[in-house]
């Protein structure tokens, strides 16, 4: 499982902010991930059906 799935984040949840930064568009999230190094903890704010919750990602490295 990546990071996003070790932190509780299912398919179909909808990534609102990171890191307080509000993503406007799905490439946002791409965008800012890349500004931050392996092993950075960031919050994420997403969206499951009605219910908005926030939790820490420690991001990995891509896998290539």
């Amino acid at each position: 499982a990546g990071p996003a799935a070790e932190a509780g984040l299912r398919a179909g949840d909808v990534v609102l902010r990171l890191d307080g930064k509000l993503l406007e568009d799905p490439a946002d999230l791409i965008a800012l991930v890349r500004k931050h190094a392996p092993g950075s903890v960031v919050s994420v704010e997403y969206r499951r059906g009605s219910e908005t919750r926030t939790v820490s990602v420690t991001l990995a490295a891509d896998a290539k």
